[in-house]
């Protein structure tokens, strides 16, 4: 029983975590992709007495532009509207403790303000075998998250810094994740 409340809570911060990150401009290009789906099924209903391939075609196109829409999104985000560059002075494991530092800084090269970073810290299983690469690729063995809460503007940058106590492993990956939001 307590693992699935453990299981329950988990699911619940992905899903409070991810519905943080949305913003307005996500909710209107994620509709226009909507409306695109709905033209497009739309008018594959109107040529649904053709015999040709077009109302088939036209249904494939608008379920490829629904189920793409998602990826679509996370394209732009990244690349274009909120766009980051991250600048490690600093990360790796300090040598006579058993701690993580991170020294960073955050360029906004977007068109769009940023509102939320977040340093991830995952820490991986050895790589020695092929079971160990397959679990690596699907989670990591620990995960770290951390939030940089701070607003950096078009054309600015923010430094971060952060110390993880007790952190004795060897094996691990960062990455700076930022995004809009509301």
């Amino acid at each position: 029983m307590e693992s699935l409340n453990h299981w329950i809570n988990g699911a619940k911060e992905v899903i409070l975590d991810t519905f943080a990150l949305v913003s307005y401009v996500d909710l209107l290009i994620f509709s226009g992709c909507f409306l695109v789906f709905v033209l497009l099924y739309f008018l594959s209903c109107i040529f649904a007495r053709v015999r040709f391939f077009v109302p088939h075609f036209l249904k494939l196109c608008a379920y490829l532009v629904l189920f793409a829409s998602p990826f679509v999104l996370l394209w732009i985000n990244q690349n274009i509207l909120y766009k980051s560059e991250v600048q490690y002075m600093m990360a790796k494991p300090l040598e006579y403790s058993p701690s993580f530092y991170v020294d960073a800084k955050i360029y906004n090269r977007g068109k769009l303000k940023i509102s939320r970073c977040y340093f991830v810290l995952d820490v991986l299983r050895e790589p020695s075998s092929f079971k160990n690469k397959i679990f690596n690729f699907l989670t990591p063995y620990k995960r770290y998250k951390y939030e940089i809460s701070k607003e950096i503007g078009i054309r600015e940058s923010q430094n971060f810094q952060k110390t993880i106590n007790n952190f004795p492993y060897k094996i691990f990956k960062t990455s700076i994740s930022c995004y809009g939001g509301l």
